[in-house]
């Protein structure tokens, strides 16, 4: 049984028991930088030797930094990685090529995984700034680069992550990202090229592209763009190849449309405008939600054919307000204040539940609703309201369904061709109203009918 007097006897022996420690004196030789999970080796001439094509290169897994400034040399990459396992921290240094030189920090071919490069800032390589298309995987975070003669920053080949970077000026493209990846948080301005490209599978989010040659942001089939903005750009400001989505972003000042979205995407919360084509331009088979397009010189809206348009705004653009294709629903919108209609569309469209205000132009044929071109059949317009146009509603087809619209203040109501569907009355104004009951009829028991006043 363990008692008080054992305790107190073995704390006696301890306290006669000489103490053991380790050596006081430091091991022989420098003593290296130390990081979270074991020392770093410092690039420099003697760890980290180049060789024909290289200033630096990394042949062996570690975690690596960058001592000092590098200049680069003419015909050589500054830090080659040849091996996957490989984290590089640049330290804050500026990595400086000039004429001649090749990539600022590149990967060897080889599909390494694993690769890190941060926290530093390149300038003037002859080609590419970062390269890690021949890594597999890896991420680029906290990098900014200047003016290269190819592109900014090059992200690994897929399942790559490329984190708050900066990159300007850049003879081709700002930030080239593979399959897989997620950017996130980085700009790219002035680039002679796209400012941020991607692969397919990717997200973009958080970022801006402005002044570039070509796209803001452009990302491969499947991809999602989310919070970004593109700002005058020479061609799209934001872009989303085929089936991907793009949400929550901005486009102003761009040369071609706001935003452009191949087949079958969808746009969400999002706005465009001052751009020099049309603010949202789509192809078929797409979804427009809630968004908003104004001031733009062509139209706000461009539909393609099999497209939703649903509770979007649409003013002051310098044509139509929307604009669609062939089998087209168009639903809950306001369109007001345009150049020439407010809602144009061609053959099989539904168009309901809209405001068309004030859409004029100085000949005087702007229409609230536009069913356009002789050929334009089977479209039913079910429930709109238009005031202050030209035109409140002008159907140039034939065999199209027009009922329970209503039309006001326009300089004409209805301008409707023969041999289409619809019913228009003018509607009755009563007299004032005080109390329960009052006023007059609107005219027709037809629920079908349109109204005009």
């Amino acid at each position: 049984m363990f008692t008080r007097r054992n305790l107190f006897q073995l704390l006696v022996i301890g306290a006669g028991a000489p103490a053991i420690a380790g050596s006081l004196n430091p091991p022989a030789g420098p003593i290296g930088e130390t990081g979270r999970f074991g020392p770093r080796i410092e690039v420099n001439a003697e760890n980290t030797p180049g060789d024909a094509d290289s200033v630096f290169k990394i042949k062996e897994p570690g975690s690596y930094y960058l001592g000092g400034n590098l200049l680069g040399e003419a015909g050589k990459h500054g830090i080659v990685i040849a091996t996957g396992g490989v984290t590089l921290d640049l330290m804050g240094f500026e990595l400086s090529g000039g004429a001649g030189s090749l990539d600022g920090v590149a990967v060897d071919e080889g599909g390494w995984t694993n690769i890190v490069v941060y926290n530093g800032a390149l300038e003037f390589w002859g080609e590419d700034g970062v390269d890690m298309t021949g890594a597999s995987s890896g991420r680029i975070e906290s990098v900014r680069v200047l003016a290269s003669m190819g592109a900014g920053i090059r992200g690994p080949a897929l399942q790559g992550v490329i984190r708050a970077c900066e990159s300007f000026g850049n003879v081709d493209s700002g930030i080239v990202a593979g399959q897989s990846t997620v950017v996130s948080g980085c700009a790219s301005f002035g680039n002679g090229a796209d400012g941020i490209t991607t692969g397919s599978g990717c997200t973009v989010m958080d970022c801006t592209g402005t002044s570039n040659t070509e796209y803001g942001i452009e990302a491969g089939q499947g991809s999602a763009i989310h919070g970004c903005a593109g700002e005058f750009n020479g061609f799209a400001g934001v872009r989303a190849g085929r089936a991907g989505s793009i949400s929550n972003c901005s486009a102003r000042g761009n040369s071609g449309a706001g935003i452009s979205a191949a087949f079958g995407c969808t746009i969400l919360n999002s706005s465009a405008h001052e751009n020099t084509f049309s603010g949202i331009s789509t192809s078929s088979n797409c979804s427009i939600i809630s968004c908003s397009a104004f001031d733009n010189r062509n139209s706000g809206i461009g539909a393609g054919s099999g497209s939703v348009v649903i509770g979007c705004a649409a003013s002051l653009n310098d044509v139509n307000g929307i604009s669609a294709s062939v089998e087209t629903l168009i639903a809950d919108c306001s369109v007001t204040e345009n150049g020439e209609n407010g809602i144009r569309v061609a053959t099989r469209c539904f168009v309901t539940r809209n405001y068309c205000g004030f859409n004029r132009n100085p000949q005087g044929d702007g229409a609230g609703i536009f069913v356009d071109f002789s050929s334009s059949s089977y479209c039913r317009i079910d429930g709109n309201h238009c005031t202050g146009n030209d035109r409140g509603i002008d159907v140039d087809g034939t065999v199209n369904f027009i009922v329970r619209n209503t039309c006001a203040a326009n300089t004409t109501n209805f301008t409707i061709v023969g041999g289409n569907s619809a019913l228009c009355v003018g509607a009755n104004l009563g007299g004032a109203i005080n109390g329960s009951a009052g006023g007059a009829s609107v005219g027709s028991t037809d629920p079908w009918a349109n109204f005009g006043w």
